[in-house]
């Protein structure tokens, strides 16, 4: 175990330097400074309301384990956090009540890589958190995700790939990147499948995907397909599809997908398809083409 009571210095001129950390547990009541890489990977660790890890520009800060912060994490324009691990809006300054650790990006790339537990809260991507990227598999669990978009119309959560698990989504969504993929899931114990509240979702990256993945039914022993409800799902981009899994994803009544990329095609697809709302092939772009493609 390591306590730090005064001052970690991972800045060094020597390219490709590495500071590693990596006991059992770790506590910072001091001060880390990254100039180079830091790599947090105890398997529990906390920054508590004393600490503070200043990332400048050039670091890169990859925290992983089980990890807290009621302290102070902050960076600058081109340093880089990679938050993976398990960890909680409050230790990000996203809490939506309650204390909040201080989290200062100040410019910084923030890649979400590990699993942002969600329970009982509003998390808000906008002006407030600034902008971060959902990639390598991170994935956000439970409670009520709203993601804003910035001026130039962007989205603050850039997804590249990852997963929502257990989340109502709330306002609109956007996959701007090209490739990009996102999991929704639902794997209670007795899933009744997805209802988001009324969100919208649109894919204009090209070849972006939105893959609704089964739920597994404990008392059962199936997997139980999804519901898509309450929400407008557009196809804009090139090669934009929706999937579901092996089982049924139903289209609920308040649903319209809709296929609008211009020369190119888009596709629904999964193991069996049953609509009850609206899937939209009409358009003013030239050259469109939805494809329904059920596997079964």
């Amino acid at each position: 175990d390591i306590v730090n009571n005064g001052v970690i210095d991972a800045s060094t001129s020597a390219n490709g330097e590495t500071l590693y950390l990596n006991p059992s547990s770790f506590t910072n009541n001091g001060t880390i400074s990254v100039d180079a890489n830091l790599q947090l990977g105890a398997t529990t660790w906390s920054n508590s309301s004393t600490g503070l890890i200043n990332v400048s520009s050039g670091g890169v800060a990859d925290f992983y384990g089980t990890w807290s912060n009621t302290g102070t994490i902050q960076g600058a324009s081109g340093a880089t956090f990679n938050l993976g691990g398990n960890f909680h809006p409050a230790d990000v300054g996203l809490a939506s009540s309650g204390t909040n650790g201080t989290f200062t990006p100040n410019g910084s790339t923030v890649n979400l890589t590990g699993i942002l537990d969600n329970t009982s809260n509003t998390l808000t991507f906008g002006s407030g958190s600034g902008v971060w990227n959902l990639t390598n598999n991170g994935t956000i669990q439970n409670g009520t995700l709203i993601v804003n978009n910035q001026t130039n119309g962007q989205p603050y959560l850039e997804i590249q790939n990852g997963t929502f698990q257990n989340v109502t989504l709330g306002g609109n969504l956007t996959l701007n990147n090209s490739n990009a993929s996102l999991n929704i899931t639902n794997t209670v114990a007795n899933p009744t499948g997805l209802t988001p509240n009324n969100y919208g979702v649109t894919l204009s990256g090209a070849n972006s995907n939105l893959y609704f993945t089964d739920a597994y039914n404990s008392g059962t022993s199936q997997y139980v397909g999804q519901t898509i409800d309450n929400t407008a799902i557009n196809l804009t981009g090139a090669g934009a599809y929706v999937e579901g899994g092996s089982g049924t994803l139903t289209i609920g009544a308040h649903a319209t997908i809709a296929g609008l990329a211009a020369n190119s095609s888009n596709t629904l697809g999964g193991s069996d398809i049953v609509n009850n709302g609206v899937i939209d092939a009409s358009t003013s772009a030239n050259g469109e083409t939805l494809y329904l493609n059920p596997s079964s």
